[in-house]
């Protein structure tokens, strides 16, 4: 008389752990790219914040206002890479640069690792004037992310402070995206 095993073979066994393993990879890319995105959504909603803050503080307070890159939360950086954070500061006496007895209005701290943002070229800061426009020309944001240069967004503000979100030209976003 024969007795029947009520276990699983080494192949069955096998094949649910590849399925497994399949369900685990897809799973692990798809949440990469929702984190991603979600990282980008973030980023794009603290800059918009930000520059909330500085034209509404400068309208109000009737002071310019100057929104610019910072990795330490107190000065500003000579370089168009946002990424590493930012600060809205009142500059009262107009040197943009903040000073110890002018009011910080906002603190972003860095970015994600897998998130990037910069601006073009020569815009290190922008200034808010007491009337509510940014003085200059349009600024341009590039913001990447995990999902790479062709996932990048532009974020455009105009002197008066109204923002735009484009598709980012290939070449300016491998700049940025790298």
């Amino acid at each position: 008389m024969r007795t029947r095993n009520n276990g699983i073979t080494l192949i069955e066994l096998l094949a649910a752990l590849a399925v497994v393993a399949i369900l685990t990879a897809l799973a692990t890319a798809s949440y990469a790219a929702v984190k991603s995105r979600w990282d980008a959504e973030e980023a794009r909603a603290a800059l918009y914040t930000g520059f909330f803050t500085a034209k509404t503080q400068a309208l109000v307070g009737g002071v310019q206002t100057v929104i610019c890159p910072s990795s330490d939360g107190q000065y500003c950086l000579a370089s168009n890479q946002w990424h590493h954070g930012w600060i809205v500061f009142q500059d009262l006496n107009q040197n943009r640069e903040h000073e110890m007895n002018e009011a910080r209005l906002m603190l972003q701290r860095a970015l994600s690792s897998s998130t990037r943002l910069g601006s073009n070229a020569g815009r290190t800061r922008l200034v808010f004037q007491p009337n509510g426009s940014n003085g200059g020309t349009n600024a341009t944001f590039t913001l990447c992310d995990g999902r790479g240069p062709e996932a990048a967004k532009n974020l455009i503000i105009s002197n008066t402070g109204r923002i735009r979100t484009t598709a980012a030209a290939p070449a300016t976003a491998s700049q940025i995206c790298l």
